[in-house]
């Protein structure tokens, strides 16, 4: 799933990406590795100023929840608990580089699950006269 997420900064950020991969290789019973992706870059008078692309990775065990439950909650809930700390060590990346810090807008990771799931849905068959 990915989606553009929103810049903040003073200089122009040209391209933002966010995204959540779900790693096929399980590690154990219910234990569900969740990667949360995030890249972009700033630019000024059409030069790069600077640019980044982190994958912040986590393993979850989850217990006592429904099969038919994991699936949103991992890509929901899972990447949600992840962002704050990517988030961070974006901030503190750039900022470490010499430029204030890139304060990453939270992320709506409800809106992006449904998009990314209507996306796979097969489009409605059309009723022919």
């Amino acid at each position: 799933m990915s989606v553009p997420a929103p810049c903040v900064s003073h200089r122009r950020c040209a391209r933002r990406l966010a995204s959540v991969r779900r790693p096929h290789d399980h590690y154990e019973r219910r234990a569900e590795p969740v990667e949360l992706k995030i890249e972009g870059k700033a630019d000024s008078a059409g030069s790069v100023l600077f640019g980044f692309d982190l994958t912040y990775a986590g393993v979850f065990r989850i217990q006592n929840v429904p099969q038919e439950n994991m699936h949103p909650l991992v890509m929901i809930e899972c990447p949600r608990l992840l962002f704050p700390f990517a988030r961070e060590i974006v901030a503190t990346a750039v900022r470490d580089g010499g430029f204030p810090p890139l304060l990453i807008d939270p992320i709506d990771f409800v809106a992006l699950y449904r998009q990314k799931m209507g996306e796979l849905q097969p489009p409605p068959p059309t009723a022919t006269a």
